[in-house]
């Protein structure tokens, strides 16, 4: 049995070296597809990990202006952020049609 699987093995891979298919093709092009959808997505969470990092320190700036009672400096900062984060493409809790969405 294993020599008629080496047999049918060994037809497969000469129809495909006949086509140009061999395992470094495949292969190439295997990873060449996945850092082709990988890479533009790994730059998409670093974007958004920032965006995390800064959400939280101001988080944390306005509880401290709140905890000394300056109402107008944690308004300023929860601002500031809020603002910042929509101009960056984030529309989460607001009426923003991107919401939801897939990332492309």
């Amino acid at each position: 049995m294993s020599k008629f699987l080496d047999d049918i093995e060994n037809a497969i891979k000469t129809i495909h070296l006949s086509h140009g298919v061999d395992n470094q093709t495949v292969t190439k092009d295997v990873t060449d597809a996945v850092t082709a959808a990988v890479t533009p997505l790994q730059s998409q969470i670093t974007d958004l990990q920032s965006q995390v990092a800064d959400l939280q320190k101001a988080a944390q700036d306005t509880v401290a202006a709140l905890n000394a009672g300056d109402t107008a400096t944690a308004t300023a900062t929860a601002s500031a952020a809020a603002g910042a984060s929509q101009a960056a493409g984030d529309t989460s809790g607001t009426t923003g049609d991107t919401a939801g969405q897939a990332v492309s």
